[in-house]
Protein backbone atom coordinates (compact mmCIF):
# COMPACT_ATOMS: atom_id res chain seq x y z
CA UNK A 1 0.00 0.00 0.00
CA UNK A 2 2.86 2.06 1.10
CA UNK A 3 4.73 1.25 -2.52
CA UNK A 4 1.54 2.45 -4.26
CA UNK A 5 1.15 5.77 -2.34
CA UNK A 6 4.68 6.48 -3.51
CA UNK A 7 4.05 5.37 -6.85
CA UNK A 8 1.11 7.43 -7.19
CA UNK A 9 2.54 10.53 -5.35
CA UNK A 10 5.71 10.43 -7.90
CA UNK A 11 3.38 10.14 -10.68
CA UNK A 12 1.82 13.74 -9.43
CA UNK A 13 4.22 15.31 -9.14
CA UNK A 14 5.95 14.48 -12.68
CA UNK A 15 2.89 15.84 -13.99
CA UNK A 16 3.28 19.16 -12.45
CA UNK A 17 6.72 18.89 -13.53
CA UNK A 18 5.71 18.53 -16.52
CA UNK A 19 2.82 21.16 -17.13
CA UNK A 20 4.99 23.74 -15.53
CA UNK A 21 7.71 22.76 -17.55
CA UNK A 22 8.44 21.32 -20.91
CA UNK A 23 4.87 20.90 -21.34
CA UNK A 24 4.70 24.92 -21.59
CA UNK A 25 5.51 24.33 -24.74
CA UNK A 26 2.11 22.61 -25.79
CA UNK A 27 0.23 26.22 -24.73
CA UNK A 28 3.12 28.78 -26.95
CA UNK A 29 3.52 26.10 -29.20
CA UNK A 30 6.94 26.39 -30.67
CA UNK A 31 7.91 25.02 -33.89
CA UNK A 32 9.38 21.87 -32.72
CA UNK A 33 6.15 20.87 -30.81
CA UNK A 34 3.11 19.80 -32.72
CA UNK A 35 -0.18 21.10 -32.27
CA UNK A 36 -2.48 19.26 -30.12
CA UNK A 37 -5.27 16.95 -32.52
CA UNK A 38 -8.33 18.14 -30.75
CA UNK A 39 -9.79 15.09 -29.98
CA UNK A 40 -12.80 16.15 -27.99
CA UNK A 41 -13.61 18.94 -30.76
CA UNK A 42 -16.86 16.68 -32.10
CA UNK A 43 -17.76 15.33 -28.60
CA UNK A 44 -21.33 14.03 -28.57
CA UNK A 45 -22.07 16.85 -25.78
CA UNK A 46 -21.42 19.89 -27.40
CA UNK A 47 -24.47 19.32 -29.68
CA UNK A 48 -26.89 19.16 -26.85
CA UNK A 49 -24.97 22.31 -25.42
CA UNK A 50 -25.65 24.20 -28.66
CA UNK A 51 -29.61 23.52 -28.16
CA UNK A 52 -29.51 24.79 -24.89
CA UNK A 53 -28.69 28.29 -26.62
CA UNK A 54 -30.52 27.29 -30.02
CA UNK A 55 -27.26 28.20 -31.05
CA UNK A 56 -26.50 29.42 -35.32
CA UNK A 57 -23.14 30.19 -36.89
CA UNK A 58 -23.79 32.34 -39.87
CA UNK A 59 -21.47 32.46 -43.09
CA UNK A 60 -21.57 35.73 -44.67
CA UNK A 61 -18.84 35.20 -46.96
CA UNK A 62 -17.04 31.76 -48.75
CA UNK A 63 -13.24 31.41 -47.13
CA UNK A 64 -11.13 29.56 -49.37
CA UNK A 65 -9.14 26.82 -47.93
CA UNK A 66 -5.91 27.91 -49.20
CA UNK A 67 -5.63 30.85 -46.84
CA UNK A 68 -5.07 31.55 -43.03
CA UNK A 69 -7.75 33.65 -41.28
CA UNK A 70 -7.49 35.16 -38.31
CA UNK A 71 -11.42 35.37 -36.59
CA UNK A 72 -11.98 38.15 -34.44
CA UNK A 73 -15.38 38.25 -32.43
CA UNK A 74 -17.34 40.44 -30.56
CA UNK A 75 -18.70 41.20 -27.55
CA UNK A 76 -16.52 38.92 -25.09
CA UNK A 77 -19.46 39.41 -22.75
CA UNK A 78 -18.54 37.01 -19.41
CA UNK A 79 -17.04 34.05 -20.88
CA UNK A 80 -17.24 34.01 -24.94
CA UNK A 81 -19.30 30.72 -24.81
CA UNK A 82 -20.11 31.77 -28.34
CA UNK A 83 -16.98 31.42 -29.41
CA UNK A 84 -16.64 28.17 -27.52
CA UNK A 85 -19.79 26.22 -29.36
CA UNK A 86 -19.05 27.68 -32.56
CA UNK A 87 -15.02 27.22 -32.94
CA UNK A 88 -13.75 25.53 -29.92
CA UNK A 89 -16.08 22.45 -30.78
CA UNK A 90 -18.05 21.24 -34.03
CA UNK A 91 -21.83 21.64 -32.31
CA UNK A 92 -22.91 24.47 -34.81
CA UNK A 93 -21.51 22.80 -38.38
CA UNK A 94 -18.23 25.13 -38.37
CA UNK A 95 -16.17 22.40 -40.53
CA UNK A 96 -19.26 21.85 -42.82
CA UNK A 97 -19.43 25.17 -43.30
CA UNK A 98 -15.74 26.63 -43.68
CA UNK A 99 -14.43 22.76 -45.09
CA UNK A 100 -10.83 23.26 -44.86
CA UNK A 101 -10.07 25.29 -42.27
CA UNK A 102 -8.82 24.39 -39.00
CA UNK A 103 -9.46 26.69 -36.41
CA UNK A 104 -7.83 27.33 -32.97
CA UNK A 105 -9.46 29.28 -29.87
CA UNK A 106 -6.68 31.28 -28.28
CA UNK A 107 -7.08 31.40 -23.87
CA UNK A 108 -5.47 32.99 -21.09
CA UNK A 109 -1.63 31.56 -21.03
CA UNK A 110 -2.39 31.03 -17.15
CA UNK A 111 -5.04 28.08 -18.52
CA UNK A 112 -2.52 26.14 -19.56
CA UNK A 113 -0.74 25.56 -16.38
CA UNK A 114 -3.83 24.25 -14.46
CA UNK A 115 -3.84 20.49 -14.13
CA UNK A 116 -6.25 18.67 -16.10
CA UNK A 117 -8.01 22.09 -17.14
CA UNK A 118 -4.84 22.04 -19.52
CA UNK A 119 -5.73 18.44 -21.10
CA UNK A 120 -9.21 19.37 -21.15
CA UNK A 121 -8.77 22.60 -23.46
CA UNK A 122 -5.84 21.25 -25.59
CA UNK A 123 -7.96 18.26 -26.59
CA UNK A 124 -10.14 21.34 -28.18
CA UNK A 125 -7.45 22.20 -30.20
CA UNK A 126 -7.04 25.92 -27.71
CA UNK A 127 -3.65 27.86 -28.07
CA UNK A 128 -2.38 30.35 -25.65
CA UNK A 129 -3.21 33.85 -26.50
CA UNK A 130 0.72 34.87 -27.09
CA UNK A 131 2.17 35.86 -30.24
CA UNK A 132 4.26 32.93 -30.44
CA UNK A 133 1.52 30.69 -30.26
CA UNK A 134 -0.45 32.35 -33.01
CA UNK A 135 2.03 33.17 -35.54
CA UNK A 136 2.70 29.55 -35.38
CA UNK A 137 -0.60 28.15 -35.73
CA UNK A 138 -0.92 30.98 -39.14
CA UNK A 139 2.45 29.82 -40.37
CA UNK A 140 1.48 25.86 -40.58
CA UNK A 141 0.01 25.59 -43.77
CA UNK A 142 -3.17 26.65 -45.68
CA UNK A 143 -6.22 26.70 -43.71
CA UNK A 144 -4.43 27.15 -40.44
CA UNK A 145 -6.68 29.65 -38.62
CA UNK A 146 -7.36 30.79 -35.11
CA UNK A 147 -10.04 33.01 -33.15
CA UNK A 148 -9.34 35.77 -30.98
CA UNK A 149 -11.75 37.93 -28.73
CA UNK A 150 -9.96 40.89 -28.60
CA UNK A 151 -12.08 42.79 -25.92
CA UNK A 152 -10.70 40.67 -23.67
CA UNK A 153 -11.57 39.54 -19.69
CA UNK A 154 -11.79 43.02 -19.81
CA UNK A 155 -14.79 43.60 -21.60
CA UNK A 156 -16.74 41.38 -19.13
CA UNK A 157 -16.60 44.13 -16.87
CA UNK A 158 -18.84 46.39 -19.34
CA UNK A 159 -21.22 43.20 -20.58
CA UNK A 160 -25.08 43.42 -19.27
CA UNK A 161 -28.25 42.13 -21.32
CA UNK A 162 -29.42 43.93 -23.97
CA UNK A 163 -26.21 46.03 -24.65
CA UNK A 164 -23.27 45.60 -27.23
CA UNK A 165 -20.18 47.59 -25.90
CA UNK A 166 -16.19 46.22 -27.06
CA UNK A 167 -13.10 47.13 -26.33
CA UNK A 168 -11.86 46.22 -29.96
CA UNK A 169 -11.48 50.36 -30.10
CA UNK A 170 -8.24 49.89 -28.52
CA UNK A 171 -7.11 46.39 -29.45
CA UNK A 172 -4.11 46.49 -32.59
CA UNK A 173 -2.48 43.12 -31.39
CA UNK A 174 -4.95 41.18 -33.78
CA UNK A 175 -3.82 43.46 -36.82
CA UNK A 176 0.04 43.67 -36.18
CA UNK A 177 -0.32 39.63 -35.97
CA UNK A 178 -2.43 39.74 -39.55
CA UNK A 179 0.72 42.17 -41.18
CA UNK A 180 3.41 40.09 -39.87
CA UNK A 181 2.08 36.35 -41.09
CA UNK A 182 -0.31 37.85 -44.18
CA UNK A 183 -3.47 36.30 -42.39
CA UNK A 184 -6.91 37.79 -43.54
CA UNK A 185 -8.53 39.17 -40.80
CA UNK A 186 -12.11 38.34 -40.51
CA UNK A 187 -15.23 39.68 -38.46
CA UNK A 188 -17.62 37.93 -36.06
CA UNK A 189 -20.52 38.96 -34.53
CA UNK A 190 -21.69 37.26 -31.21
CA UNK A 191 -25.36 38.16 -31.06
CA UNK A 192 -26.82 37.31 -27.47
CA UNK A 193 -23.20 36.67 -26.07
CA UNK A 194 -24.23 39.92 -23.17
CA UNK A 195 -27.72 38.32 -22.89
CA UNK A 196 -27.11 34.77 -20.38
CA UNK A 197 -25.94 36.37 -17.37
CA UNK A 198 -27.74 39.43 -15.66
CA UNK A 199 -24.87 41.42 -14.15
CA UNK A 200 -24.47 44.75 -12.12
CA UNK A 201 -21.76 47.04 -13.61
CA UNK A 202 -20.44 49.35 -11.01
CA UNK A 203 -20.80 53.08 -11.51
CA UNK A 204 -17.79 54.55 -13.40
CA UNK A 205 -15.09 55.57 -11.19
CA UNK A 206 -16.16 53.84 -8.23
CA UNK A 207 -14.66 52.06 -5.45
CA UNK A 208 -16.22 48.89 -6.64
CA UNK A 209 -14.79 49.72 -10.44
CA UNK A 210 -11.81 50.35 -9.46
CA UNK A 211 -11.16 47.51 -7.12
CA UNK A 212 -12.81 44.98 -9.96
CA UNK A 213 -10.50 46.34 -12.60
CA UNK A 214 -7.55 45.56 -10.34
CA UNK A 215 -8.67 42.55 -9.64
CA UNK A 216 -8.88 41.72 -13.11
CA UNK A 217 -4.70 43.45 -13.36
CA UNK A 218 -3.73 41.20 -11.22
CA UNK A 219 -5.16 37.63 -12.09
CA UNK A 220 -5.64 38.13 -15.35
CA UNK A 221 -9.24 37.41 -15.87
CA UNK A 222 -12.47 39.38 -15.01
CA UNK A 223 -14.12 39.38 -11.52
CA UNK A 224 -18.01 39.77 -12.40
CA UNK A 225 -20.76 40.36 -10.11
CA UNK A 226 -23.52 38.19 -12.61
CA UNK A 227 -26.17 35.46 -11.98
CA UNK A 228 -28.35 33.52 -14.01
CA UNK A 229 -30.87 31.32 -13.20
CA UNK A 230 -31.29 27.73 -11.00
CA UNK A 231 -31.35 23.83 -12.22
CA UNK A 232 -34.89 23.88 -11.34
CA UNK A 233 -36.36 27.53 -11.18
CA UNK A 234 -35.33 30.98 -9.36
CA UNK A 235 -32.13 32.56 -9.53
CA UNK A 236 -28.30 30.65 -9.65
CA UNK A 237 -25.58 30.07 -11.79
CA UNK A 238 -26.90 28.35 -15.05
CA UNK A 239 -26.68 31.08 -17.85
CA UNK A 240 -29.92 31.90 -19.60
CA UNK A 241 -31.46 29.93 -22.37
CA UNK A 242 -30.65 32.69 -24.78
CA UNK A 243 -30.29 32.93 -28.70
CA UNK A 244 -26.99 32.33 -29.70
CA UNK A 245 -26.48 33.47 -33.51
CA UNK A 246 -22.31 34.17 -34.45
CA UNK A 247 -22.64 36.09 -37.88
CA UNK A 248 -19.44 35.54 -39.40
CA UNK A 249 -18.50 38.55 -41.98
CA UNK A 250 -16.40 38.85 -45.27
CA UNK A 251 -12.52 38.18 -44.27
CA UNK A 252 -10.34 40.99 -44.93
CA UNK A 253 -7.61 40.90 -47.21
CA UNK A 254 -3.89 42.30 -45.37
CA UNK A 255 -0.43 41.54 -47.56
CA UNK A 256 2.30 40.31 -45.52
CA UNK A 257 4.39 43.48 -44.33
CA UNK A 258 8.06 43.22 -46.09
CA UNK A 259 9.32 46.42 -44.66
CA UNK A 260 10.07 47.99 -41.21
CA UNK A 261 7.75 47.89 -38.24
CA UNK A 262 9.09 51.27 -37.03
CA UNK A 263 7.96 54.42 -38.80
CA UNK A 264 4.72 56.12 -40.19
CA UNK A 265 4.03 54.12 -42.74
CA UNK A 266 3.28 50.69 -40.96
CA UNK A 267 1.44 52.85 -38.24
CA UNK A 268 -0.66 54.31 -40.60
CA UNK A 269 -1.48 50.98 -42.54
CA UNK A 270 -2.22 49.55 -38.92
CA UNK A 271 -4.63 52.15 -38.05
CA UNK A 272 -5.87 51.36 -41.61
CA UNK A 273 -6.78 48.02 -41.25
CA UNK A 274 -7.83 48.33 -37.51
CA UNK A 275 -10.42 50.83 -38.98
CA UNK A 276 -11.77 48.73 -42.11
CA UNK A 277 -12.28 45.91 -39.00
CA UNK A 278 -14.34 48.41 -36.86
CA UNK A 279 -16.34 49.40 -39.98
CA UNK A 280 -16.78 45.57 -40.92
CA UNK A 281 -18.34 44.82 -37.20
CA UNK A 282 -20.47 47.76 -37.42
CA UNK A 283 -21.97 47.13 -40.61
CA UNK A 284 -22.33 43.09 -39.41
CA UNK A 285 -24.30 44.83 -36.32
CA UNK A 286 -26.45 47.00 -38.97
CA UNK A 287 -27.36 44.72 -40.75
CA UNK A 288 -28.28 42.05 -38.74
CA UNK A 289 -29.02 43.75 -35.23
CA UNK A 290 -33.26 43.68 -35.93
CA UNK A 291 -32.90 39.87 -36.88
CA UNK A 292 -30.72 38.78 -34.25
CA UNK A 293 -30.98 41.74 -31.47
CA UNK A 294 -34.29 42.84 -31.74
CA UNK A 295 -34.53 43.42 -27.48
CA UNK A 296 -31.72 45.32 -27.35
CA UNK A 297 -31.33 48.18 -24.61
CA UNK A 298 -29.02 50.40 -26.77
CA UNK A 299 -27.17 50.20 -29.68
CA UNK A 300 -23.42 48.61 -30.59
CA UNK A 301 -20.62 51.01 -28.76
CA UNK A 302 -16.83 50.38 -30.13
CA UNK A 303 -15.03 51.60 -27.05
CA UNK A 304 -11.43 52.98 -27.13
CA UNK A 305 -11.25 53.50 -23.38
Amino acid sequence: MAWTSRWAAAAIAIYFAYILGPGWKDAVADKRVPLRQPVLKKWSAWPHMARYFSARLVRTAELPPDGNYIFTMVPHGLCAVSGWINFATDATGFSRTFPGINVHCCTLESNFRVPLLREYILAHGLLAASKGAIRNALTRGAGESVLLVPGGAAEALVAAPGTYNTLAGKRRGFVHMALETGASIVPVFAFGETDMYWTHIPARGSLLARVLRAVKGVCGFAVVLFWGVGFFHGHGIMPRAVPLTTVVGAPIKVDKWAGPKEGQEYSDQVEALHKQYCTAITTLWEQYKDQYAPDRKSELRILSE
